[in-house]
């Protein structure tokens, strides 16, 4: 902001200067006015190099690009009393350090205890179901028999389902094939089809055919088109077909496996049933056994593995400022209590908006400097890491604008940006370093070749026409790549009845160090609200009268 206030200074004098020696020449009566008749005051200059740039201005603010929290370790509902939380807000933390501590002495001699218990009760189970010998009866072995065939069918069944599932899941796989080179023949007929499209586009521009014909040629790219798209759609649907016939040998294999469990289940119980039970009661008896010795044994292997999975302590899994704590000494947690938030503050980003009308120079990629207010001098560079798909209305000083809004990565070496901070972002559209500008004042065409010249002055102060060649054009002025060097004298107000060989006006205004409305103290000149052009160069300013 502040160069920019220099240059419109620096514009104003100049423009004051030159209004105040007109009004005094006008005021002289033996007066002449130079190249053409009327007051015409010439300016001149020397042209200096330096940086010239197109850019988008915006504002931004700066966040964090990801805040990961640290969970406990604490295997599913399992529950920890926490012992020691052994970091705070604002330490730093990194991979494989442990954040809390948990007093598990308690629960780990609950557990044992537990665990003795159960092996008690699993061997008083084994020694009640040994109390059963009465086998079972004929009518029930033959059942029993029957299941164990029944069972061996099913093994047959699920064999035969799962050879039939394996020969569908082979012929589908055998449609690939055709369906891919029906899509290369698809997509060569689209690239004809577009093919002919253009060629009888330049023919019908030249009169060659009708409008329907060229109608007719654009529906054939259209048929061809959606040809292809539904050849891709066939092989689409093919590969959801394969996927799911591979589900459906899965499920018959899946199947088979149940059978063989069923199978020796029922060899199981026929084994068991060999053992004499006397009575129905005892039966009874027997099957609640059965069962107990079962619940017996998942209640053992539950709390074993309990104690296997049993933790002390929690490790990060990753590394950054700690900027948040969620747990207290004492406090029980389980898997699913967070117990500190982790944040990476060498990994920010800057959130903005850009304008509508600047949105197309905008893409993933680019370079951006950012500079920020609680940080003077200090200068940021960052790459633009996203561009919103979609814009936004918001509500503005003149009414509503359409912005789009983008992210942006910056390098943060120093660690002083920080979240929070809003920052004056440019992103560099395009770029000249240590070039030679001049004011677009400056430049005069020849009506009859197009070429564009400007008029130096040479060493014996005579007007000598010099063509140029232009490079990056902004608002305020024209790099020339070819034509001026550092140090030539130009006019900066040229008429066109000026004449190659023409002396230079005794009474031209001549420039010192710059042109109007560039760097006056050296610097350069920006503006601000959109699209913007950096200026570097430029030397002091002031008005010479050249008497």
């Amino acid at each position: 902001m502040k160069k920019k206030v220099l240059v419109i200074v620096g514009v104003l004098v100049i423009a004051a200067g030159i209004g105040v020696f007109a009004m005094n020449r006008a005021q002289t009566p033996d007066h002449t006015a130079m190249m053409g008749g009327g007051m015409n005051t010439v300016v001149t200059s020397r042209v200096h190099s330096g940086d010239i740039r197109q850019s988008i201005t915006a504002n931004g603010m700066v966040a964090l690009e990801r805040i990961e929290p640290i969970f406990s370790s604490a295997q599913d509902e399992t529950r920890l009393r926490v012992a020691e939380v052994l970091v705070d807000v604002g330490d730093y933390v990194e991979i494989g350090q442990t954040i809390v501590t948990y007093d598990v002495e308690d629960t780990l001699n609950t557990l044992n205890r537990q665990i003795r218990e159960s092996e008690i009760n699993l061997e008083n189970q084994r020694l009640s179901l040994r109390e059963f010998t009465m086998g079972p009866s004929e009518q029930e072995r033959r059942i029993m028999q029957d299941r164990i065939t029944a069972a061996q069918e099913g093994i047959n069944t699920a064999q035969d389902r799962i050879r039939n599932a394996e020969i569908t899941l082979n012929d589908t796989q055998n449609l690939l094939d055709p369906t891919r080179r029906a899509i290369e023949d698809a997509q060569r007929a689209y690239d004809q089809a577009r093919t002919e499209f253009n060629v009888n586009q330049q023919i019908f521009t030249l009169g060659g055919i009708t409008r329907d014909a060229l109608d007719q040629s654009a529906q054939d790219v259209e048929t061809a088109r959606q040809r292809l798209i539904d050849s891709q759609h066939d092989l689409e649907n093919l590969f959801l077909t394969i996927d799911t016939r591979q589900r459906e040998l899965e499920t018959t294999q899946r199947g088979l496996e149940d059978a063989n469990r069923s199978l020796d289940n029922e060899e199981f119980a026929y084994t068991q049933s060999n053992r004499p039970l006397a009575t129905e009661s005892a039966q009874i008896a027997h099957t609640r056994a059965v069962n107990n010795l079962e619940l017996a044994q998942s209640a053992h292997n539950s709390l074993v593995e309990q104690r296997d999975r049993l933790v002390s302590e929690t490790i990060s899994h990753t590394g950054g400022m700690v900027t948040s704590v969620e747990v207290t000494v004492g406090e029980q947690v389980t898997g699913t209590s967070t117990l500190i938030e982790v944040s990476d503050f060498s990994n920010l980003i800057v959130t903005a908006e850009i304008r509508e009308v600047d949105a197309p120079q905008v893409f993933v990629g680019q370079s951006v400097s950012m500079t920020s207010a609680g940080l003077a001098g200090e200068v940021y560079m960052g790459t633009i890491t996203r561009v919103s798909p979609t814009a936004i209305s918001r509500q503005a000083q003149m009414g509503t604008e359409i912005v789009v809004p983008i992210e942006i990565t910056v390098e943060n070496p120093d660690g002083n940006l920080r979240p929070g901070f809003s920052v004056d972002i440019e992103i560099i559209l395009i770029e000249s370093l240590d070039t030679v500008s001049i004011s677009l004042m400056s430049i005069l065409q020849d009506f009859e070749t197009g070429q564009e010249y400007v008029f130096i002055i040479d060493e014996n102060d005579t007007l000598r026409r010099r063509d140029i060649t232009r490079g990056i054009t902004t608002p305020l002025e024209i790099e020339i790549t070819e034509g001026l060097e550092d140090g030539d004298r130009i006019i900066l107000t040229p008429t066109p009845m000026m004449q190659d060989g023409d002396p230079l006006p005794e009474d031209a205004v001549e420039v010192g160090g710059g042109m109007p409305g560039m760097g006056m103290d050296g610097g350069g000149a920006r503006q601000g609200g959109g699209a913007a052009v950096r200026v570097g160069g430029g030397g002091g300013g002031g008005i010479v009268i050249r008497q």
